[in-house]
């Protein structure tokens, strides 16, 4: 089909001038499309990245939520821990204090005995073998040793087995 230029006879000046803006429109119709296409897959990506953006703020929270959690455990832990030191402490100086003062009753009541004084055996200042039993397990301040398990030494019968 011929163009309205040709049909009234214009000069062809004329039609090439008409094709070369027909051939501009054309292309900046293309350039406005592909701008187009261009920006809306710039929206595209940056609702990704904020998309994105708002995961790692959720999942830095919920980190930084978790570590408070366990900040909060373990001063708890740690209170826990320095009161049960505490009673043990106190525990271990109760113990000794009642070692000590049982020792004494015991030389006392070996001092009020009829005609007999201390006996020089090591063994008679040793605890009974029950006080060692019941005292297993019990911790030491640093130093003291734990004395040595045996009790009185073994009584030889005068008759002959």
């Amino acid at each position: 089909m011929p163009w309205p230029g040709q049909l009234m006879g214009a000069d062809p000046a004329l039609n090439s001038t008409e094709t070369l803006l027909r051939n501009i429109q054309g292309l900046l119709k293309v350039a406005a499309d592909n701008a187009r296409q261009q920006e809306r897959q710039i929206n595209y990506e940056k609702a990704e990245l904020k998309m994105g953006v708002l995961r790692e703020k959720e999942s830095r929270e919920s980190m930084e939520r978790k570590l408070q959690e366990e900040q909060k455990l373990r001063v708890m832990y740690q209170r826990r821990l320095k009161k049960e030191r505490r009673f043990r402490r106190k525990l271990q100086e109760q113990l000794m204090g009642h070692e000590a003062k049982r020792r004494t009753q015991f030389e006392e009541s070996l001092r009020k005995r009829p005609g007999r004084g201390l006996p020089r055996h090591a063994s008679v200042y040793r605890l009974p073998e029950r006080l060692y039993k019941a005292n297993e397990g019990v911790v030491r301040p640093p130093g003291q040793q734990p004395p040595p398990p045996h009790g009185p030494p073994p009584v030889s019968s005068p008759m002959p087995g």
